[in-house]
């Protein structure tokens, strides 16, 4: 079955949930918005968003750079994009030998025909060289054979698992996130890897619990956020992921997962998440909330990511601005 029948039947499923839904917070409001171009009246589906998804004026969640810069104008106009990439790129690569190593191994792919700056030889945008660093710190930090399961709440279409289901395909890999998330995840990750076992969303949605019986099924599985409690692995050989997205949602949600089995008895958490979510997110989320004392320490530090960024100034210029708030990286073992 190709893969946009297959994302067709999950979202002809998920429209039945869809109209139960509210758009409320920031996150409901770019659903909404999500769900206006890719899902039609009739469980049409938008081919040419997904082929295009990270390059897309329409796009779910932002990339940097946002556009293909394949003209002279194009540079011109998003030269704030060009020269925070370049920013990052010299600064953490200054900082992370290996980074460079990881870049020109993995490459970023061309899958949603991405946006990209070229810096030293190499092809890169701000998510794929963030995802580089945090790889490095996995393999630096975390032991493979304690984990069986690495499950990437907030995982969005899978820049992270390609990653690592390009090196560790032993390794299953849960994506939890937004529906929406999911689907492009579904066309990625399948587009990447067409050999390997990707589960659907009703596949979750209709299971009763995603045990190691359902696991044993896929190479990566997709679990939309409220089927989350569903997830009864062993634990003790389980990594948990999140990367900025906990201090993206509410108080309660927040409170539901930090005192779900998958947090309280995971083997690991690498989390990193800003230090306070506010003003971008006022949700009263600050970083002594993550229960880090739960775990022993393996690193902690402050991201080199999300310090400062670029912005237009006078047309043709730049300005570099502070991030509202800066990121903790921390790896823990329970």
């Amino acid at each position: 079955m190709s893969i946009f029948l297959e994302i067709k039947k999950d979202i002809k499923f998920y429209n039945k949930i869809l109209k139960k839904r509210k758009f409320e917070n920031v996150w409901e409001k770019r659903r909404k918005n999500f769900n206006n171009i890719v899902i039609g009246s009739n469980d049409n589906i938008n081919k040419e968003f997904f082929i295009n998804f990270r390059s897309h004026k329409k796009k779910f969640i932002a990339e940097n750079p946002s556009v293909k810069l394949n003209n002279f104008f194009k540079r011109l106009l998003y030269s704030h994009q060009i020269k925070y990439n370049e920013f990052m790129y010299w600064k953490m690569i200054g900082a992370n030998k290996e980074l460079k190593k990881t870049i020109k191994n993995y490459k970023l792919d061309k899958i949603g025909n991405p946006g990209y700056c070229n810096i030293d030889g190499n092809r890169v945008s701000e998510r794929f060289l963030r995802h580089c660093h945090f790889f490095n710190l996995f393999e630096k930090n975390i032991s493979l054979k304690k984990i069986n399961y690495i499950t990437d709440i907030g995982g969005g279409y899978g820049s992270f698992t390609r990653l690592m289901h390009k090196k560790y395909k032993k390794h299953k890999v849960i994506i939890v996130d937004l529906p929406e998330q999911l689907l492009l995840a579904k066309y990625y990750l399948s587009s990447n890897f067409p050999k390997s076992r990707i589960s659907n969303l009703i596949d979750s949605y209709k299971a009763t619990k995603i045990d190691k019986n359902f696991l044993d099924k896929f190479e990566i599985v997709l679990v939309p956020n409220t089927e989350f409690e569903k997830i009864k692995i062993n634990y003790k050989k389980n990594l948990v992921v999140n990367f900025n997205s906990f201090g993206e949602i509410d108080k309660k949600s927040f409170n539901i997962y930090f005192k779900s089995d998958l947090l309280k008895k995971s083997k690991y958490l690498f989390s990193v998440n800003r230090i306070d979510s506010f003003p971008t997110y006022n949700n009263n989320i600050t970083i002594v909330d993550y229960q880090f004392d739960d775990y022993k320490k393996i690193h902690f530090d402050i991201s080199p990511v999300w310090d400062f960024y670029f912005v237009k100034a006078f047309y043709i210029f730049t300005q570099r601005k502070l991030y509202s708030s800066r990121a903790v990286e921390f790896i823990g073992e329970r």
